[in-house]
């Protein structure tokens, strides 16, 4: 009887024994490539001090600037030592004509390099790119005396460029759906720029465009829930907390991803 007891508790078979080392190796490429604590920490207090420099450095007593961070670092597709982008905005700033909007983005950026590079808790090195579609303002933040980096935070600031917020939340809405939609999703990103095959700049797609090839699979094939683009109506939908609970592992999602793009589906 021992011997039979024996038998049945240790018996497994090939196909569970390689989802269980599939599934161990995802888990330990995701350990290895989301964000720390620590670079979370450092982002919260990169916004912090970057509000207070906004705060005593930009024009109009009454005016109301803003700090918003967007992108990667917090829509929950973060991959580890990604950039942190943030936009200062003016809900009050009257609309400009694309000249006029630029000439006034790169007079406010160069106005915070200068403040920027009075501070301690700054790189000491600042570059503007005046001339780009957006204009940024390229710094590096390593946190106030006492707070421990493994290196600097890298960060594009911008100027009233509010198109990637909705963006941001959308994404972000997305990922709280369910933890296996950002790991999914970081699992490509980190697939492609392992095989050097991402990257809008080497003629790639970009890890954004990753991203949502991502939520469209799970949405055509998984029947992940599709979320309103409209602010309001997002707003709502969030409010009803949606649920979606996959009925596949992370590594069956994973691999589908690829028989799903790679010609294992009629399109």
């Amino acid at each position: 009887a021992a011997a039979a007891t024996t038998a049945t508790t240790t018996t497994t078979t090939p196909k569970r024994a390689t989802e269980q080392f599939v599934d161990s190796m995802l888990e330990a490429q995701l350990q290895h490539v989301l964000p720390t604590q620590e670079e979370k920490d450092t982002g919260t207090l990169c916004l912090i001090a970057i509000r207070e420099i906004v705060i005593k450095s930009l024009p109009g007593e009454h005016e109301r600037w803003e700090v918003a961070p967007f992108g990667s670092f917090v829509n929950g597709f973060g991959i580890r030592d990604c950039d942190l982008d943030a936009v200062i905005f003016n809900r009050n700033t009257k609309a400009l004509f694309p000249t006029e909007a630029k000439e006034m983005a790169n007079t406010l950026l160069q106005t915070l390099r200068d403040a920027i590079l009075q501070r301690d808790d700054f790189v000491k090195e600042a570059t503007l790119i005046p001339n780009a579609r957006v204009p940024i303002l390229k710094i590096k933040f390593k946190g106030p005396p006492g707070h421990k980096v493994s290196r600097p935070l890298e960060v594009d600031l911008s100027v009233n460029n509010m198109a990637p917020l909705k963006n941001t939340r959308l994404l972000k809405a997305y990922a709280s759906l369910h933890p296996y939609v950002p790991y999914l999703g970081i699992a490509i990103k980190n697939w492609a720029k392992d095989l050097e095959v991402s990257g809008a700049a080497n003629g790639f797609l970009s890890s954004y465009a990753f991203v949502i090839l991502t939520l469209y699979y799970l949405q055509a094939a998984w029947g992940l829930p599709t979320l309103p683009s409209d602010e309001d109506a997002l707003e709502q939908a969030i409010q009803r907390r949606p649920v979606w609970q996959p009925s596949a592992t992370l590594d069956e999602l994973y691999y589908g991803f690829f028989h799903f793009y790679g010609g294992g589906v009629a399109w």
